[in-house]
């Protein structure tokens, strides 16, 4: 909840959710499984790639959920995000094997 949304509770009652959760595409170019998801925890929603399997899908949003807790460390000093697949693919891989 708090790679998407920034918080670590839901609210009390369905009144309360400010916006509805959003799933969009990311387009990420000619290698989507080089790309983690992107969540926008202002808006409540996340954009991710057109992963080749579920598998591949499952593994990066698991990585990003439990990897990605701070709403303020995915941008740099200046807000730039990394555009190009990351560093950490190599890494990733090993976490799942």
């Amino acid at each position: 909840l708090v790679f998407v949304w920034g918080r670590s509770r839901l609210p009390l009652t369905e009144d309360d959710f400010e916006k509805k959760f959003t799933i969009s595409q990311h387009n990420s170019g000619s290698n989507p499984d080089a790309f983690f998801p992107i969540a926008h925890t202002c808006f409540f929603s996340v954009e991710l790639p057109k992963y080749s399997t579920l598998d591949i899908m499952t593994q990066k949003v698991l990585w990003a959920m439990n990897n990605c807790s701070s709403i303020d460390a995915d941008g740099g000093p200046m807000g730039q995000r990394p555009v190009g697949p990351t560093e950490s693919d190599d890494e990733l891989e090993t976490l799942f094997d």
